[in-house]
């Protein structure tokens, strides 16, 4: 589930604006509903949110409509909560909620369980009054009924129930209900987001809230880094602005992923390169056994393996920690050239990657180690034309040049070099340190992640644990080889490998 809280900090003690973790992004509620629909209406901010939240949570339902609670018991680890959550929403059965371990998990569950039979009599079996609140404002919203509001037991709780059905039914008017400013202007920025209306903030007097409002609105749009600029607060100005880039980037890489998909596809034997050590570890459990003969380098210990394939994984881990080039040549032809592509990309010389037999993969050689050394020149050894230009772009992000886009042929490719220069540099706009670090760790770790973006961290640390969590994202070891701490570049092979 996507919480969408907004905590403002406003300067001298004020922290707090918005309550928002379930309101409105939809139209009014056609009368039959899948589970997924209304698990996605009570719990999205917009209607960008509800569309995204329907496509993502998409997959799981349907396991869920074929397999039944089998898929999620036990509980599942990938989509926690969810899971349980979903099918006991799907049956209307509020009982499969007690399938889950533990307590606050249940209490995540029974309020949507509620949202999908609308029965507030399910929220009595809350024994926690926040969430049974909450369970009755996520039922009035499921059913944009504001009279289920009287139902509440605090006046908090019939103001958020109102500012819930309010921005369902993206109706202002419902605000004029809560006698409170404060509260009611909350309502209002409820009903801006649900709306996507940056007009409706203007008629917010506090200028805190009127801060989440328009925060709200450039979440839920994602594309109009102006209404950052808006923004009073410092703090939250800069989390706009890190959304907002964050996501661009995202949406700029995304158009690339189905080139570059099969590209991958048609060099398979060159990731393979890189995912050798991964493999051994992954499927024969020999992760510690590795790491004392990467330390020992020796390789005659590797003779002892009965597997071929876990026998050439040996070989190239050694290979890997002595940097010794002849060990390549004791590997099947296939994983050579992937094996010499390794170290050069370690050593950071090219040409070692002469001595790389085919030539797809003497190319992906040379283009790893113009990135690592951001020299533009490499790319010009270059034949394959997309190779060569996803060697500039690579080289351009990494030292944020933008006049070297213009080297790319590929008129796609050379404008997404471009932009994507272009957004990661929005997190410069970012006041403090710690918020920029922040701006680009969440660009370069979107779902299209890019580790030459982790280098503008400011900290060794940070931008080698950036790129362990690209390298985590991609399932490729071979960005781990970029770390210099050891325990670091160790837990990022480790991670790497994980299906």
């Amino acid at each position: 589930m996507k919480s969408y809280k907004i905590l403002v900090l406003a300067g001298i003690g004020i922290i707090v604006v918005g309550i928002i973790l379930f309101s409105g992004c939809i139209e009014e509620k056609p009368k039959e509903k899948s589970a997924l629909e209304v698990y996605c209406d009570v719990s999205s901010l917009t209607p960008r949110d509800y569309n995204e939240c329907c496509k993502y949570r998409g997959e799981l339902y349907s396991e869920i409509k074929k397999k039944g609670i089998s898929y999620c018991i036990p509980e599942n680890i990938k989509h926690g909560l969810d899971c349980i959550t979903l099918f006991a929403m799907s049956e209307e059965n509020v009982s499969v909620c007690d399938k889950i371990s533990y307590w606050s998990g249940r209490n995540y569950c029974m309020p949507f369980v509620a949202a999908a039979e609308e029965n507030t009599s399910v929220c009595d079996k809350i024994s926690v009054e926040s969430v049974k609140e909450n369970c009755i404002g996520m039922v009035a919203k499921a059913k944009r009924d504001v009279s289920i509001c009287d139902k509440t037991s605090t006046s908090s709780g019939k103001n958020y129930c109102i500012g819930m059905v309010a921005s369902a039914k993206k109706n202002i008017s419902l605000c004029d209900k809560i006698p409170i400013l404060s509260k009611k202007e909350y309502c209002i920025g409820m009903v801006a987001a649900a709306k996507e209306d940056v007009s409706l903030c203007d008629k917010i007097s506090i200028k805190s809230i009127k801060d989440g409002c328009l925060l709200m609105i450039a979440m839920g749009t994602k594309t109009n880094i102006s209404l950052c600029d808006k923004i009073s607060d410092a703090h939250l100005k800069d989390e706009c602005i890190t959304k907002v880039a964050e996501t661009k980037e995202f949406v700029i890489k995304q158009q690339l992923h189905h080139k570059r998909t099969f590209v991958l596809r048609e060099s398979q034997q060159q990731n393979r390169m890189f995912l050798f050590v991964i493999k051994f570890q992954n499927q024969f459990g020999k992760k510690t056994a590795l790491f004392r003969l990467r330390t020992k380098q020796d390789v005659s210990l590797c003779d002892k393996m009965s597997n071929d394939e876990v026998k050439e994984s040996c070989i190239m881990g050694v290979a890997w920690a002595t940097q010794d080039i002849s060990l390549c040549h004791k590997l099947s032809p296939s994983d050579e050239g992937g094996c010499i592509g390794m170290i050069a990309q370690e050593k950071q010389d090219v040409s070692l990657c002469d001595k790389i037999l085919t030539t797809l993969e003497k190319e992906y050689c040379i283009e790893s180690v113009a990135e690592i050394k951001e020299d533009i020149s490499l790319c010009d050894k270059i034949s394959n034309t997309f190779i060569k230009d996803e060697c500039i772009k690579h080289v351009a992000t990494t030292k944020q040049d933008v006049s070297l886009c213009d080297k790319i042929s590929n008129t796609s490719t050379k404008d997404a070099c471009i932009k994507g220069i272009a957004e990661a540099r929005l997190c410069d706009k970012i006041s403090t340190i710690f918020g920029k670090d922040t701006c680009i760790w969440r660009v370069a770790t979107t779902k299209q992640p890019d580790g030459s973006i982790c280098n503008k961290i400011s900290t060794t640390m940070g931008k080698e644990t950036c790129i362990r969590q690209v390298a985590e994202l991609k399932h490729d070891a071979s960005l781990c080889d970029k770390i210099s701490d050891t325990k670091i570049k160790e837990s990022c092979i480790e991670r790497s490998s994980r299906n």
